[in-house]
């Protein structure tokens, strides 16, 4: 049987682990091992824009964690969802990228450029 050596063992792919393991690696000398126990992020409904409720609903990628039963919730367990899967929680967290037109962004900054002005007047 053969023997392997590394320098670094981390456990767990999350953020965190991954950049960990790539930090070390920079100098290509490292022998890192990363062990994750859940599978490849290669799921599409990990990608898909706030599927973040289909992936909680059916637990998909999750290690099923509840919080415990608390009396100011009337006996009920919040559901933890902690992601198992490379990527970690950040893989089944929802994907959710706002976008403001110009005109919105003009208002939040207080501006009055052409755009706000064509806006206010209906041009």
């Amino acid at each position: 049987m053969q023997s392997t050596a590394y320098d670094y063992i981390i456990v767990g792919a999350g953020s965190s682990g991954c950049t960990l393991a790539h930090r070390l690696t920079e100098d290509g000398n490292a022998r890192v091992l990363l062990i994750e126990a859940g599978g490849w992020d290669r799921d599409p409904w990990l990608s898909i824009p706030l599927a973040w409720g289909r992936i909680l609903e059916r637990r998909m990628h999750d290690w099923m964690y509840f919080a415990e039963p608390e009396d100011t919730l009337d006996g009920r367990g919040v559901e933890c969802a902690r992601g198992k899967v490379i990527g970690g929680s950040s893989s089944i967290n929802a994907v959710a990228a706002p976008t403001f037109s110009r005109i919105s962004a003009d208002r939040r900054r207080g501006r009055k450029g052409p755009a706000l002005i064509a806006a206010a007047t209906g041009c």
